[in-house]
């Protein structure tokens, strides 16, 4: 078991990695298609956030995950974090639209990552007296100096074994990272490629500490699998690496099956040809010294959808006392970050979905009232020109934001 010691300025980043055991079926014609989605929330707050979700992992009752989720541990503070697992009944782009509950764990950060492997059962008050199935949640301290480093890989296939009786294999790679404790972690899992023993997968790009988070001798296992439409997968053969040879140009690996190593005839069962690269995704402050220019815009909803000025409960009422409406604390709590880094302390002010004085609704027009020059000196001129506009424009819609955008 891998445990924490508090870190000497109390916080860190770590890495939540996921997988279940015994999941109840809630579906008839096929197996669960769990998902887990991952909630925080500060002590004394009512409202959990989510911070993260894993993916959608079809037809399986004792899922392994690879997408992870990422979050700042504060040993000074209790953190409570939340774990949901659905069974995904219908997703609209990458947005789950109808799922099934199969339980929940609520705890501390704190004690998974004082665990480093947290194993606990599921709770689903509609259904206590149903095995809800076990969550394993591994906790893992990210590498400092890897922060923003990207890497590429680039995977194909060589004269890989036929497994299929009919046809030639149909296989999909997973690749593993090896943890402090000895067990592994999934962290990418190609597409199926069908009826092919020379697949050319499609590129993909993995955080570098997702790899290696600890180490960079740490043990990276590239399993091969043969897709099954109506069983499990069949074992390929696997290859191991770390990323410190990736580094280097390893980029040939030989897929050894271990239950074959003792046939005299036995060689491999294909081979993975790979083209790894990295590169540093710049942070936002590397763009402000590398001479990155921002220009902060502001745009204001006039829609009748926020309810009527006059009224206490509209996000456009001017409280007598002068405090800040929800628009006006939204412009000030996002502009008095933004602004700083403004290149010249001038901010174009627009408003859309209003009606104006001769009649008409504009969708896109200058709260300074000038066309020539929509710009007002920082976030007091923003929000002088927001209240002064109401004098002038009335609500309306409908919502056309694409104006905005345009100009």
């Amino acid at each position: 078991m891998t445990t924490f010691a508090p870190p000497a300025d109390l916080t860190t980043r770590v890495e939540l990695s996921f997988s279940c055991s015994h999941l109840p079926n809630l579906d008839v014609l096929s197996k669960s298609d769990p998902q887990i989605v991952v909630y925080a929330k500060d002590t004394g707050v009512d409202t959990w956030s989510v911070i993260g979700r894993t993916e959608i992992i079809q037809d399986n009752l004792n899922p392994r995950f690879a997408r992870p989720v990422s979050i700042v541990y504060r040993f000074e503070e209790l953190q409570h974090i939340r774990f949901d697992v659905i069974d995904v009944d219908a997703i609209q782009g990458e947005v789950v639209t109808k799922f099934d509950s199969i339980g929940h764990l609520i705890t501390t950060l704190g004690e998974v990552v004082g665990n480093g492997e947290l194993t606990k059962p599921l709770t689903n008050p509609h259904h206590s007296g149903r095995n809800n199935g076990t969550i394993h949640i591994k906790a893992v301290e990210m590498a400092k100096g890897l922060e923003g480093y990207m890497a590429k890989f680039e995977m194909r296939g060589v004269n890989l074994v036929k497994k299929d009786f009919f046809g030639k294999s149909d296989p999909y790679i997973v690749i593993e990272r090896q943890d402090p404790s000895g067990s592994t972690t999934p962290v990418h899992k190609t597409e199926v490629i069908k009826n092919n023993l020379n697949p050319v997968w499609h590129p993909f790009e993995l955080p570098v500490s997702r790899l290696a988070p600890t180490s960079l001798d740490s043990p990276i296992i590239i399993r091969c699998y043969d897709w099954d439409a109506y069983g499990s997968p069949d074992f390929m053969g696997e290859a191991s690496t770390t990323l410190g040879k990736l580094r280097k140009g390893e980029k040939s690996f030989q897929l050894i099956e271990p239950k074959k190593v003792s046939k005299k005839s036995y060689t491999n069962s294909g081979t993975i040809e790979l083209t790894y690269k990295e590169y540093k995704n710049p942070s936002f402050l590397e763009y402000i010294i590398g001479g990155t220019e921002i220009s902060l815009v502001v745009a204001v909803d006039f829609t009748g959808s926020n309810g009527d000025p006059r009224s206490p409960t509209s996000l456009h009422y001017f409280s007598p006392d002068g405090s800040l409406n929800q628009y006006g604390k939204a412009i000030r709590s996002v502009g008095d970050v933004c602004a700083p880094y403004d290149h010249d302390g001038n901010i174009p002010v627009f408003g859309f979905g209003a009606a104006l004085q001769d009649g008409s609704t504009s969708h896109c027009f200058e709260l300074n009232r000038n066309p020539a020059n929509p710009e007002v000196r920082g976030i007091d001129g923003v929000l002088q020109v927001y209240r002064d506009s109401f004098s002038w424009a009335a609500l309306s819609g409908p919502t056309h934001f694409s104006p905005v955008l345009d100009r």
